[in-house]
């Protein structure tokens, strides 16, 4: 029998190149089909990060109401202020605008015995 040739099980025989041929088939054939698995795979998470932005980008926010405190520390020269207005923001808070009610001034500046000049 020629070496080229090979015998089967059944008896039938078959060149180098037929198996060379049927292996490589093989081989492509499990390739395609991990390749295959791969690209279902990212189509999949493609798919489920799109519905995750959509369901942010949809999201309703409501607006919150009311006041926001915070508290800021920060690192400067020390300040002066006048004790009129320091009084007034202890007793009436901050201004409206940031414009202090001249009345008031004048009542806290009377009771400190503050003179205006």
């Amino acid at each position: 029998m020629p070496q080229y040739l090979k015998k089967l099980p059944s008896t039938a025989y078959v060149t180098n190149d037929t198996i060379r041929a049927v292996g490589n088939a093989l081989c492509y054939t499990k390739a395609m089909d991990f390749l295959g698995n791969i690209a279902n795979k990212l189509s999949e998470l493609t798919s489920s990060l799109k519905q995750q932005f959509d369901a942010l980008r949809n999201r309703i926010v409501t607006p919150s109401r009311g006041p926001i405190l915070a508290s800021v520390t920060v690192k400067s020269p020390p300040l002066g202020i006048k004790y009129e207005y320091f009084e007034y923001v202890k007793r009436y808070g901050p201004p409206v605008n940031g414009i202090f009610d001249e009345g008031y001034l004048e009542l806290i500046r009377r009771e400190l015995g503050i003179v205006a000049i």
